[in-house]
């Protein structure tokens, strides 16, 4: 009897810890191509909506490019030069940050599921089947893959707004497109 509840609870513990992960990564569901054709537009055309636009998705490639554009912003500067010395560490900076941030999801999803597989293994040392625990492990499994393949997804992202839009962020404060804040008052 203290074999099921134990098992039981190691495998509820184990879902409940999923579930919050879940919610982490549910947050940070955005397509890359229709983002990307969105975000150049508004680049192109209305750069300060952009930004408004890259504070809606943090855990993505928005925040990196929203970094750069805070950046740039503080910079007050329409320079090339500077602007090219100044966005791709700020970028890579960033991206290093929202790394992190999935990491952080990824170990706890990581013990959440040896949580639920030590329900299971715990389950299925006794003499009954523990139908409700394998169905538990199952969805906890899935759930797992769902949360590395986003990760992958939006590292990928990330890679590719380096290269395709990091460039058009630049080109929008070069051309002054983007309309800078008043300047802070001495």
């Amino acid at each position: 009897m203290l074999k099921t509840l134990l098992s039981y609870a190691l495998g509820g513990v184990g879902l409940a810890m999923l579930l919050i992960a879940l919610t982490q990564v549910v947050s940070a569901n955005l397509d890359y191509a229709n983002a990307r054709y969105t975000l150049i537009n508004l680049l192109r055309s209305q750069p300060n909506r952009a930004e408004l636009m890259m504070k809606t998705a943090p855990m993505t490639f928005f925040e990196p490019l929203h970094a750069v554009m805070k950046t740039l912003a503080m910079v007050r500067s329409n320079d090339p030069a500077l602007i090219a010395k100044t966005s791709p560490p700020t970028y890579d900076g960033t991206v290093a940050g929202v790394a992190g941030k999935w990491m952080a999801i990824m170990i706890k999803a990581k013990l959440a599921l040896l949580a639920v597989g030590g329900g299971l293994a715990l389950g299925l040392s006794k003499d009954s089947f523990p139908i409700l625990l394998t169905i538990v492990s199952a969805a906890a499994g899935l759930a797992f893959l769902w949360i590395y393949l986003k990760k992958a997804e939006v590292e990928k992202s990330m890679l590719r707004a380096r290269a395709e839009i990091l460039p058009e962020v630049e080109r929008a404060f070069i051309e002054n497109r983007y309309v800078l804040p008043p300047a802070p008052q001495a």
